[in-house]
């Protein structure tokens, strides 16, 4: 996985754990695409105050997901519902009724996750 997706996927599930500079500036980074200069004029800090606290969010989300593993879960979980839809569209495409609420019922539990 791209390693931006991955810390999107991370920030995602845990981003309400960090601290509200912690997510300013992760987002600032990966969302909007900023340099570390530019936030650090922006938020009247240095360069490397910013690539700190930007480091220490990365680490903090990574020890979140490597004691809790939420986002290998759903990933796992996603790839089971979408072979269940592929599946079960496989067999309604047969006329299978049965097979047609699956799918229906599996797109919707993909469209909670």
């Amino acid at each position: 996985m791209e390693e931006n997706v991955r810390l999107a996927y991370l920030y995602d599930t845990y981003g309400e754990l960090l601290s509200v500079r912690q997510r300013e500036i992760f987002e600032a980074i990966c969302f909007n695409d900023l340099s570390l200069s530019e936030i650090a004029e922006e938020s009247n800090t240095s360069r490397q105050a910013a690539h700190d606290i930007y480091r220490r969010t990365v680490q903090k989300l990574e020890s979140f997901e490597a004691a809790l593993h939420l986002v290998e879960k759903y990933n796992r979980i996603k790839a089971r519902v979408e072979r269940i839809i592929h599946t079960a569209d496989m067999n309604g495409a047969q006329g299978d009724a049965s097979a047609i609420e699956i799918a229906a019922l599996a797109k919707e539990v993909l469209e909670e996750l």
